[in-house]
């Protein structure tokens, strides 16, 4: 069995990532294939980046659970973005 990865954003000191913190993230999410689970309690997102992690989701096999709770993300619904995924905590 593959070891098996938390991405808590949940923890992080501002609701807003700089830019190369979002870039950062979205850079570690797209090589790193042991991040199964993604919580993003609290973030917010403007429009522009919820579609970058909407685009990203749908491309991403290995994350099974992502944690949208109190999320804030442009005029994209949470929906959307669980729909994308298996399984979703909210």
């Amino acid at each position: 069995m593959p070891f098996e990865k938390t991405l808590d954003l949940s923890q992080q000191t501002k609701p807003n990532l700089s830019d190369a913190e979002f870039t950062s993230i979205m850079q570690e999410l797209k090589t790193d294939t042991t991040v199964t689970t993604l919580i993003l309690s609290g973030m917010h997102f403007k429009q522009k980046r919820s579609e970058q992690l909407r685009d990203m989701l749908k491309e991403n096999k290995t994350i099974e659970i992502l944690d949208l709770s109190h999320c804030q993300t442009g005029y994209y619904c949470l929906d959307f973005l669980q729909r994308v995924l298996k399984h979703t905590s909210i």
